[in-house]
């Protein structure tokens, strides 16, 4: 990505702000492979409830190849075996990205303890 996209020489030495640059790219931007990642994960509704437990990491999520759901995440390339042989998201960057997409785009409860209409008189 660096030496291609940004179109650095590759006999010239990556820095931290080159390094930067990319990451941020990465968290924030649109490629093929993040398409590729949030088309994946929103094709099943099934898919948010057990992203969900795998990130929240307290139980765990068995990585069960037998379990359709599981096998599909691992064949997308979204989760991985753990060493303990738990499901892991594949790496930082789909775990925050995947965050990301079922994250609301408004937290709904202000509307339930703050409503515009009411009255203080």
């Amino acid at each position: 990505m660096l030496t291609e996209e940004f179109n650095i020489p590759k006999n010239e030495t990556i820095t931290m702000g080159h390094f930067t640059t990319a990451h941020t790219q990465l968290l924030r931007g649109r490629n093929t492979n993040i398409e590729h990642l949030t088309t994946n994960i929103r094709k099943d509704p099934r898919f948010e409830s057990v992203l969900m437990r795998i990130m929240a990491r307290d139980e765990g999520v068995d990585f069960n190849l037998d379990d359709d759901i599981i096998s599909e995440l691992a064949t997308h390339g979204v989760i991985k075996e753990g060493a303990d042989g738990m499901c892991e998201i594949l790496n930082p960057i789909y775990l925050y990205r995947i965050m990301r997409v079922f994250k609301p785009t408004v937290n709904g409860l202000e509307q339930e303890y703050f409503p515009e209409d009411t009255d203080d008189d």
